[in-house]
């Protein structure tokens, strides 16, 4: 993958067009731009910090991009199941939905622990336990904020 600014770009780009469409599905249009900006924000911290921590700087932008780039396309059949539920679903439609995109979750899981243990050269356990990180840190400060924005 190339590591570009431009490349970089671009995924980032992609990146923010997926999560912004992803929190109008989930909390509606008024703090869809915010949510997107949070979640790219919070991706690229958190990244930045793991390759700092595990003194591979000169892997950021490939990683970013890396990140970025597969986290937009995998939020496209993520985006596809959201679209999926209309507005007065049930309880039992939206569990069902949440068990189709369970995959999804698991799959980009996997593929963000492939690409940290590429970045910092490490063991394919503490990967899966960044990536995990990763996942619950970004969940809990996303709905913090989405609850301070009052979606």
């Amino acid at each position: 993958m190339p590591a570009t600014g431009r490349f970089l770009s671009l995924c980032a780009l992609g990146y923010l067009l997926t999560s912004v469409a992803q929190a109008m599905l989930l909390y509606g249009v008024d703090t869809a731009f915010q949510q997107g900006i949070a979640d790219l924000l919070l991706t690229a911290l958190l990244v930045v910090l793991c390759l700092q921590l595990g003194r591979r700087t000169h892997r950021i932008t490939q990683t970013l991009a890396a990140v970025f780039g597969v986290g937009a396309l995998l939020a496209v059949p993520m985006l596809v199941l959201l679209g999926l539920r209309p507005a007065s679903a049930g309880e039992a439609f939206t569990n069902v939905l949440s068990l189709l995109s369970l995959p999804l979750v698991v799959w980009q899981l996997v593929v963000f622990a492939n690409i940290l243990r590429e970045a910092l050269d490490a063991p394919r356990w503490a990967s899966i336990v960044l990536s995990l990180g990763y996942c619950v840190i970004s969940y809990l400060v996303l709905d913090q904020w989405a609850r301070f924005l009052g979606a």
